[in-house]
């Protein structure tokens, strides 16, 4: 009888010690597709942007992301300055977990972004002497970068399905 009992306990605490503890630090999607939002993006100084981002999380330590923002003229811009402006923004990141317990991670990504703007400006020829006063112009331009990062992840609700993240990188 001894025998069985301390086999019956032998089970219930192996089966105890096998159960995954949950952290509250532990990322909510251990693999899968997320979306994303960047709610201040809006309010960058230059040029606002509204989009959506879309990540997948390959495995454990692993994530690939990626945010599309469509262009406008920011709020802090002088009212003089860069008319009709619009365009995209497109930003994709790779990120490697090395501390999901804490949710610490590092990453690279890559910018690219593609905006117009109306404007109007004094151009002079110096080799023909020749100028145009107040030209009105469409200018485009095509900016391309990459960066690396540091972050952390932390979770914003009880049940762990909103997080924030912040980062710092050059």
């Amino acid at each position: 009888m001894k025998k069985i009992l301390l086999i019956i306990l032998l089970f219930i605490s192996v089966k105890v010690a096998a159960q995954k503890k949950i952290s509250k630090h532990t990322p909510v999607i251990s693999k899968g597709l997320y979306l994303s939002l960047n709610p201040h993006s809006k309010f960058e100084p230059q040029q606002g942007g509204v989009g959506l981002g879309v990540g997948y999380r390959i495995s454990k330590r692993i994530e690939v992301w990626t945010e599309f923002n469509y262009l406008y003229k920011g709020f802090f811009q002088n009212p003089g300055y860069f008319d009709n402006l619009k365009g995209f923004r497109n930003i994709t990141s790779f990120k490697y977990y090395y501390n999901n317990r804490l949710g610490f991670f590092v990453g690279a990504e890559f910018r690219i972004k593609n905006y117009s703007f109306d404007d109007k400006k004094t151009f002079v020829n110096t080799m023909t002497n020749d100028t145009l006063v107040n030209f009105n112009y469409r200018a485009i331009y095509t900016v391309v970068g990459g960066a690396v990062f540091w972050g952390k992840r932390f979770k914003l609700s009880a049940n762990g399905k909103f997080e924030m993240e912040a980062n710092v990188g050059i």
